[in-house]
Order: C-alpha cells, then structure tokens, then sequence
C-alpha cells in the first residue's frame, strides 16, 4: 500500500470524527423516521463538531508548517 506522506490523524480527531458521525448515525434517522425533536438536535451537534474537527486539522497543518 502506498503512503500518502500525510501524518496520521492524532486522537483528537479520531475522538471528534467519531462523536460527528454518532451523532449523525443517531440523529437523522431519530429526526426523520421517529419524527423526534431531538434528533435534529444532534444532527446540529454533529454539524458543530465537524466544524471543530476542521479547525483542529487546520491547527495541526499549521505547526506542521512553521515546524
């Protein structure tokens, strides 16, 4: 297999990719098939987390770089 000369995600973003796609697995089908208010709820929270998840690869592409 070929490496990509990309580093490996840190725990960090394991820990927050695996939160937003639970939330996601979880709450749209809550959202949408059992018609339940907070389903949506955490669909929003999966949303936010993956804005978090972003900010921290940028961060991370960021002292790389200056390293």
């Amino acid at each position: 297999m070929e490496r990509s000369g990309l580093p490996r995600p840190d725990r960090t973003q394991v820990r927050i990719a695996l939160a937003a796609a639970a939330c996601y697995a979880v709450g749209y089908p809550v959202a949408l098939a059992a018609d339940q208010p907070w389903g949506w709820i955490l669909v929003t929270l999966g949303g936010v987390l993956l804005a978090a998840l972003v900010v921290v690869t940028v961060r991370r592409i960021e002292r790389g770089r200056d390293a």
